[in-house]
Order: C-alpha cells, then structure tokens, then sequence
C-alpha cells in the first residue's frame, strides 16, 4: 500500500499568493482606467452648419481655412468641442 502525503501551504506562503494576485489586478485595472478615453460624439458637416447657423459654403470656407476635421471617404466629421474652440479663437458665434 502506497501512502499518500498532502502538504497545505503556510500562512506566509498564501499571504504572499494574494499580494502577488492583488498586484496583477490592480495593474490590469489601472491599465483599463488609462484606455478609457472620453469618447467624442463627432457631428456632421449639416449638423455643424445648424448648430451655429452657417451655410454649408461657409462651412467649407472656414474648413479650408483651417477647421479642424476628419475626413473618412467623401465624408467630412468635426468634433464638437474643436469646432467651438476654433469659433471662440476667431471670435466668431
């Protein structure tokens, strides 16, 4: 007959388990808090143009001359919060 012998950990050896999980955990989820970026609701050339009551030639002339924006295809988006501030710098609305 084979005898069998199970051996627990000591307290010190699970302490020292937990901290080193904990660790792990909490840099996981400050890694997690640094990824989470605000995310930006991007407006359309028509809702921009309504928002500060320009036509869309106007738009574009203030596009050209420096507004900032993303082009995707033919599409153009602006980020609200860019748009105000360039309106602010120019005075403008």
């Amino acid at each position: 007959m084979q005898h069998l012998q199970i051996q627990f950990p000591d307290q010190n050896d699970v302490k020292s388990l937990l901290k080193e999980v904990k660790l792990e955990l909490l840099k996981e989820v400050q890694a997690l808090e640094i990824s989470k970026e605000p995310k930006v609701e991007y407006l359309t050339r028509q809702e921009i143009a309504n928002k500060y009551r320009i036509s869309l030639p106007t738009l574009h002339k203030h596009t050209t001359s420096g507004l900032p924006s993303i082009k995707i295809g033919k599409r153009r988006i602006y980020d609200p919060v860019e748009v105000a501030k360039y309106f602010k710098e120019k005075n403008l609305k």
